[in-house]
């Protein structure tokens, strides 16, 4: 499973190139931090879950923390807790190997004191209230440079610096017997630091990756990729988690009883008020159900699940999710956000000044005109609710605008 984390400093006005980044990654999970989302919720990208935990939506929009899941592996999630706008817990059960994901945005280095005791007292109640039998993986932006001495906790190749956030989450690590995993591993240069703040050119590695030191699931792999690009300082981190199997058999029903079935699927009920298709749909599932007398009742249940299953789908028909309309810019747009990621990849390459100023004019562009986009999308999708209400499509739009 392919598990990363990305600060991507504000989402609103760049989700369609995130969601294109991450699915060029074909990444598993991905934390991303600071999406100065706000609120808390779920929604369909693409072939991904969205789940975000931000700030109250009468504040001003700051921190938020997300995860990206595949979809194919949501049928794995047990359990989804918000605790804050800095800390978002998810507990899946993969290949009968129970795990707590937390996606992490900590607080800067140089914040007040009190918030980082706040911060750091929240991510200790957190992590005391996993079962001690869950394997633990926490990851993203800890703002937390841990250096390289603290061998119970890092490994040889983390960087030399360490700063207060740092020595407060060495401290944790010790607590709850976890480790580094960024500094496990020796990367070249250019895979290591998470951060390079172009101004004052100084790297860091601040994106983390943090699992027990005593793990069933193994940590095969992680590093930077500095070719994902969407107007952040940070790169994206990936790791590379292998779970093996329990044992050979496969899990049962009665194993996985709070899994998402994968046959979790919405389909066209409204055409059920059609008499002919509610005649038609309960005859399918009657002839399904014919010469089931001598099953047992486990048997039946699982004769009777399917028979509905598939008569739903034969003569009803599946609902497909809707992608959000970020997908919708224009062709302009589009070739001005790859002129921006060429820009962006030069300026890594050569790292002077006049390849950095054309990126960041670039980068000011095309943040403009997604605004511009974006509103000429609402207008539209206005006229078309305006046009259309009183319609059946006014309950498609209803659910567009989360009404």
């Amino acid at each position: 499973m392919k598990i990363g984390t990305w600060n991507i400093q504000g989402l609103r006005a760049k989700q369609r190139e995130v969601i294109s980044e991450i699915e060029k990654m074909n990444l598993d999970i991905i934390i991303l931090t600071e999406t100065k989302k706000k609120g808390g919720g779920e929604e369909i990208l693409n072939e991904y879950l969205h789940i975000w935990s931000g700030v109250p939506k009468d504040f001003r929009a700051k921190s938020g923390v997300s995860f990206l899941i595949k979809r194919k592996w949501t049928k794995f999630i047990k359990r989804i807790e918000n605790i804050n706008e800095r800390i978002l817990r998810i507990d899946m059960n993969v290949f009968r190997h129970k795990i707590t994901i937390l996606g992490v945005y900590a607080v800067n280095d140089n914040a007040l004191v009190d918030e980082k005791n706040k911060f750091f007292q929240d991510l200790r109640e957190t992590i005391a209230s996993i079962p001690y039998q869950n394997e633990i993986i926490l990851i993203g932006d800890f703002n937390s440079r841990v250096g390289n001495r603290e061998r119970e906790v890092v490994g040889q190749y983390g960087e030399e610096s360490i700063n207060d956030n740092g020595k407060r989450l060495i401290n944790l690590c010790k607590e709850h017997a976890l480790c580094v995993g960024n500094t496990l591993f020796r990367p070249k240069n250019i895979h290591k630091y998470t951060r390079i703040e172009p101004v004052r050119n100084i790297q860091s590695v601040i994106d983390l990756v943090v699992v027990k030191n005593e793990r069933r699931v193994n940590l095969n792999d992680m590093r930077v990729y500095r070719q994902p690009e969407c107007g952040t300082d940070h790169h994206m981190v990936v790791s590379k988690h292998v779970f093996p199997f329990r044992n050979k058999r496969r899990c049962t029903e009665k194993d996985t009883d709070f899994l998402i079935e994968e046959n979790n699927v919405n389909f066209k009920t409204d055409l059920l008020k059609q008499y002919s298709v509610e005649m038609l749909y309960q005859n399918r599932i009657k002839n399904k159900l014919e010469n089931s007398e001598d099953k047992s009742p486990e048997e039946m249940y699982n004769h009777l699940k399917e028979a509905v299953f598939e008569a739903a789908k034969e003569v009803l028909g599946v609902e497909q999710e809707k992608s959000k309309f970020v997908e919708k810019f224009s062709e302009n747009l589009e070739s001005m956000i790859k002129e921006k990621k060429k820009l962006y990849l030069a300026w890594i390459s050569n790292r002077n000044d006049d390849t950095r100023k054309e990126y960041v004019e670039k980068r000011k562009e095309v943040k403009e005109l997604v605004k511009i986009e974006k509103n000429e999308h609402w207008e539209r999708l206005c006229r078309d609710i305006d046009s259309t209400l009183g319609y059946n499509r006014s309950t498609k739009h209803g659910k567009q605008l989360k009404i």
